[in-house]
């Protein structure tokens, strides 16, 4: 759609019926930006080899060829190149609107820029990022709608220190009093309007509205002849849950093997998708695939009078695994059968409740009870999503007070699955919240938003009429959101300010390490607080929103105990 629009734009392309005004040719390409942590893109160009992948598109939307990415002879950018002869995009402009480094989005400003959360940390610690909003380019626009997409995943923790910076990121989109548009997107909320009051400050209008019949909302309506999915509970009472589930794994990939399938309904079930709760059951269940899975399909077959289906290893959908080869993992899903290169089981964690959408999977086993209904709704519904029914086994633990109870009323609450879905908690104002992060985004408002304050905090005294004013705007939303909190917030802000106000000439506004600056990374203090040095006036300061609290590294050493210390 984007590489459509700028063709358009640019008349390299002419769409019938339509005109294309020339103030619009010679304006702003119209771009897309990736913008994600260093490990999946790098931050800078020279960067390229060493972190991350730039190539996040690997085929030209127009003709499928193979793109090319590679540093520009300038030096200063990341181009994407179809070489195809054959292709008119590719012949039409020497590379693609596409930027996926950091000092490339900085640089051009996408017209869409796809981020992560956690990237708005960095409008705290990197100056470049006001461009974003349109700061420091005169009649620059800035981001006028917002998309927040799986919005109940912001919630908890990670809520909450998203509600904290959505202050400052609102505070740099505003002009003139003109709010940015914000949409969230979500299948499993509750309680929305107060989720979306402690996050945005605003109030909600659900789109589609209800219409005038449960099955067609004017905007929607119910496919009637779609498959859906059948859900299936099993209890380990009386065995072991390792055998239970070697033994349940072993009937389902031999039972899709049945020459009695049909070819298409075979490549559908063929490959089994097996969700975990934790990363330690699936390390466990990775052992029982390869040793007594194998073995159980050869008794299996044996009674069913089948060939034994060949096993291949269980490929893995985890935290653990690489960005750049999860993508490999995506087209291993996508393979159908008939090729040969169909995974046999895949072995994943909650990473697949958002995002994974092929049409193939008609197949998983759950093993047990999600922490949350939304969980379960999320993961479980990444089946079924093409022409066959989806058939989803759930293995209740028959120990664990949580899965016997819902093994007992099985029929009863998946009737109705989503009135169960648990309500979100988003408390970005109170007080551990403030402790961590409220001082976040007043300095990034202040470093943006005050004119001479870029570059340096130093220079906060001269300033000191305009950051009150901060104060006031941060306070009143406060007092939008949650009241009871305002009078506090405000009383810690001050003090951050007449601390920051102490400190004088301050050389920077944030350091990984050291004192010199009025942030330090709360990783960093953490390990100095551990080793016995403090470092200073320097604010601890989370550097991401997902890890609430600061982490430090340890070594256990070994050392040889006297008898008297052992009886000590």
């Amino acid at each position: 759609m984007i590489l459509a629009s700028d063709l358009l734009r640019t008349g390299d392309y002419e769409c019938p019926g339509t005109s294309i005004p020339s103030s619009l040719a010679q304006g702003a390409p119209i771009s897309i930006g990736l913008w994600v942590g260093r490990d999946t893109t790098p931050n800078k160009v020279n960067e390229t080899e060493k972190t991350g992948s730039p190539a996040q598109i690997e085929h030209c939307p127009d003709c499928g060829s193979h793109l090319e990415w590679d540093v520009a002879e300038s030096g200063d950018r990341v181009h994407a190149r179809c070489r195809q002869s054959g292709c008119r995009s590719g012949q039409a402009r020497t590379h693609f609107p596409f930027w996926t480094v950091d000092d490339d989005i900085y640089r051009e400003l996408p017209t869409l820029l796809l981020g992560t959360a956690d990237k708005f940390v960095q409008i705290v610690t990197k100056k470049e990022t006001g461009r974003l909003f349109g700061l420091g380019d005169a009649g620059r626009l800035p981001p006028d709608l917002i998309i927040q997409d799986e919005l109940h995943l912001i919630a908890g923790p990670l809520g909450s220190m998203a509600g904290l910076f959505e202050t400052a990121i609102d505070a740099l989109c505003t002009r003139n009093t003109r709010r940015p548009k914000v949409i969230g997107s979500t299948a499993t909320i509750r309680r929305a309007a107060d989720q979306v009051l402690n996050l945005f400050d605003r109030k909600v209008m659900q789109f589609p509205p209800p219409g005038l019949h449960h099955s067609n909302s004017g905007f929607a309506c119910v496919e009637q002849g779609s498959p859906g999915r059948l859900y299936l509970g099993i209890t380990t009472a009386g065995r072991t849950a390792s055998y239970i589930y070697q033994a349940i794994v072993s009937s389902l990939l031999q039972a899709a093997a049945d020459p009695s399938f049909a070819k298409q309904e075979e490549d559908h079930y063929w490959t089994l998708v097996g969700y975990f709760n934790s990363l330690r059951e699936l390390g466990s269940a990775s052992i029982i695939m390869q040793d007594d899975v194998k073995h159980s399909l050869e008794l299996v077959s044996a009674r069913r009078q089948e060939t034994s289906r060949p096993l291949q290893p269980p490929s893995e959908l985890t935290s653990r695994v690489k960005s750049d080869e999860i993508r490999e993992k995506l087209l291993e899903l996508d393979a159908s059968r008939d090729t040969g290169e169909a995974a046999d089981v895949v072995l994943a964690s909650n990473m697949i409740s958002v995002g994974l959408d092929v049409g193939r999977l008609g197949l998983m086993l759950v093993n047990g009870q999600p922490k949350t209904i939304a969980e379960y709704i999320q993961a479980t519904s990444r089946v079924g999503r093409g022409k066959v029914p989806g058939l989803v086994v759930t293995l209740y633990n028959a120990n664990k007070s949580r899965d016997r109870s819902r093994y007992e009323t099985f029929p009863t609450w998946h009737g109705a699955l989503y009135r169960d879905v648990e309500a979100t908690g988003v408390t970005p104002f109170a007080p551990r919240a403030r402790d961590k992060a409220l001082h976040a985004p007043f300095v990034a408002m202040a470093r943006h938003l005050v004119p001479g304050m870029l570059n340096s905090p130093a220079n906060a005294e001269s300033h000191q009429a305009e950051l009150d004013v901060l104060i006031d705007l941060i306070c009143a939303r406060i007092s939008r959101v949650d009241p009871d909190e305002a009078i506090a917030a405000r009383q810690e802000l001050g003090e951050f300010l007449k601390r920051w106000l102490r400190r004088g000439a301050v050389a920077k506004y944030w350091d990984n390490w050291s004192d010199n600056a009025l942030l330090i990374s709360a990783d960093a203090q953490a390990t100095s607080n551990a080793s016995g040095f403090s470092k200073g006036l320097a604010r601890a300061t989370p550097g991401t929103l997902r890890a609430v609290e600061p982490s430090t590294g340890f070594v256990i050493k070994e050392t040889v105990l006297s008898d008297a210390e052992e009886i000590q």
